[in-house]
C-alpha cells in the first residue's frame, strides 16, 4: 500500500462523516446535521423555543379572550427557559459571575415566533442569557400547575419545574435557591410520586 500523502496512512481510514475529521482538528462542525452534531444540537432546541414562543402567542391572545390560561403559560415559559439553558450549556461558557460572565458571548434569547426570513439577532453575554432565563423560570414558577395533567411526566408539572430550577441555580451558583428548589422537589416519600421524578 501507498501511504495517502496527506495522512502518511498506508490503508484508507475514513471517518463515517467528515464531522469527526473537524472535530478532530479543532474546526468548526459544518458538514453534518446528524443527531447529537452540534447542529443537530442547535436547531432542536431552536425549534422546541420556536414553538414555546408560538404558544406563548397563542395564549396571549386566549388570555385577551378572558380565558385563564397560566398552567398553560407557565409551562410554556419553562420550556422557552429550559431550551435557551441547555444551548447555554453547549455553546456558551459557564457562569462565572455577575461581572466576568459579561464579557463572554451568549445565546440569542428567542423572546417572539420568527416571522421574517433569515432575521439579523443580536447575541448578548452569558450575563444577559442567564437574567433572561431566570426571568421565564420565575414567572413560569409561579404559573405551573399539576392540575390539567392527567400524566404529568410529560410536562412542566410542578416538581419538574422545580428540579430545573435547582439545576439552573446550581449552575448559577445560587446555593440558598438551589436547596429552596430541591427541597420543593425531595420534599415527599411518596413512592408513586418520586417514580415521576
Amino acid at each position: 500500500n501507498v501511504p495517502d500523502p496527506k495522512t502518511g496512512q498506508a490503508n484508507a481510514v475514513v471517518p463515517l462523516e467528515e464531522m469527526y475529521n473537524e472535530i478532530f482538528a479543532w474546526r468548526p462542525v459544518k458538514s453534518s446535521g446528524a443527531q447529537d452534531s452540534p447542529k443537530y444540537i442547535w436547531d432542536g432546541h431552536y425549534t422546541a423555543i420556536a414553538t414555546a414562543n408560538q404558544a406563548l402567542q397563542a395564549i396571549a391572545k386566549l388570555e385577551a379572550e378572558g380565558i385563564n390560561m397560566n398552567a398553560e403559560k407557565g409551562e410554556a415559559l419553562l420550556s422557552r427557559a429550559y431550551h435557551h439553558f441547555l444551548l447555554a450549556g453547549v455553546f456558551c461558557q459557564a457562569w462565572k459571575d455577575e461581572v466576568a460572565s459579561k464579557n463572554d458571548l451568549g445565546i440569542v434569547y428567542m423572546l417572539e415566533p420568527e416571522t421574517k426570513v433569515a432575521p439579523q439577532y443580536v447575541r448578548g453575554s452569558v450575563y444577559d442569557t442567564y437574567m433572561a432565563i431566570e426571568k421565564d423560570l420565575e414567572e413560569g414558577l409561579k404559573l405551573v400547575s399539576d392540575e390539567y395533567y392527567s400524566v404529568p411526566r410529560y410536562h412542566f408539572n410542578v416538581k419538574a419545574a422545580h428540579a430545573f430550577a435547582a439545576r439552573f441555580y446550581l449552575y448559577k451558583r445560587d446555593w440558598a435557591k438551589v436547596v429552596e428548589h430541591a427541597d420543593h422537589v425531595l420534599s415527599t416519600t411518596d413512592e408513586t410520586t418520586l417514580s415521576l421524578l
